[in-house]
């Protein structure tokens, strides 16, 4: 719907037990298919002149384009290239919005909070500050 919600955010809403239960089976193997690359994140789809089928792009593809993208329009370019943490969050909102409107049913919407939670309690480098991987 226009709010977000999933199949299974509307049967939860209604207290639908059962119908939570099959959508939450269907929506966590469907979001394991986009995120390990089993379902496309962007459909195949032909080129602005029909003539050349541009081929579907997987979810890791997506996250070395916005690592490329941010590495280049927010380093300087004096500076040693580095990947802020700061970033991840914005990082997951460019990812999700270059997900094909189909394919954006199987992944939630990326939350603030639960970027925050898993950085702050998943960072294997907690020492190095702002940065990723240094």
């Amino acid at each position: 719907d226009g709010h977000h919600n999933t199949p299974l955010h509307l049967a939860s809403k209604k207290n639908k037990f059962k119908a939570m239960t099959k959508l939450m089976e269907l929506e966590q193997d469907s979001q394991r298919r986009v995120l390990t690359g089993g379902i496309p994140a962007v459909e195949g789809k032909y080129a602005s002149d029909n003539s050349t089928l541009v081929h579907p792009i997987s979810f890791e593809d997506l996250c070395y384009q916005c690592y490329s993208e941010f590495m280049v329009s927010k380093n300087h370019p004096k500076d040693l290239p580095r990947f802020r943490k700061d970033w991840i969050f914005e990082a997951c909102l460019w990812i999700y919005d270059h997900f094909s409107p189909e394919q954006r049913r199987f992944v939630t919407l990326p939350n603030l909070p639960v970027a925050e939670y898993v950085l702050k309690n998943k960072d294997a480098h907690k020492q190095n500050g702002y940065y990723l991987g240094i």
